[in-house]
């Protein structure tokens, strides 16, 4: 697995611990000289978004909650998550995320890669 970082942001956050962020930038290269495309997801999008996951730092350990929908608009690759409010963890996380968002600061998400799917 290849993993891809790009500083992107945290684009909504509510009270009940949905989030909408930015987890891939078309356009921009990244740290191994690769750019995202827009409609490079879309295949994984319509056919594999059920084994989408969201982790803290890829660590398979620290599931964060569920990722709930999908999308690309002319710039990202957007990604609608719900925290699991019952795990101290992701509560923590998610107070990070408030605290970013209020401060119109970014965070950095990353995406990881697995070059073997076609």
């Amino acid at each position: 697995m290849i993993r891809k970082l790009h500083k992107t942001k945290v684009n909504d956050v509510d009270e009940k611990g949905r989030v909408v962020i930015c987890v891939n930038a078309f356009g921009n290269e990244d740290t191994d000289g690769d750019i995202s495309v827009q409609g490079s997801f879309t295949k994984t999008l319509k056919e594999n978004f059920a084994r989408v996951k969201w982790y803290l730092n890829h660590n398979q350990n620290i599931l964060l909650g569920v990722p709930i929908e999908g999308f690309e608009d002319a710039n990202y690759l957007k990604m609608t998550a719900q925290f699991n409010m019952n795990k101290q963890i992701s509560r923590e996380t998610y107070e990070d995320y408030k605290l970013y968002a209020e401060y119109g600061k970014t965070l950095e998400h990353s995406i990881g890669v697995d070059i073997r799917c076609s």
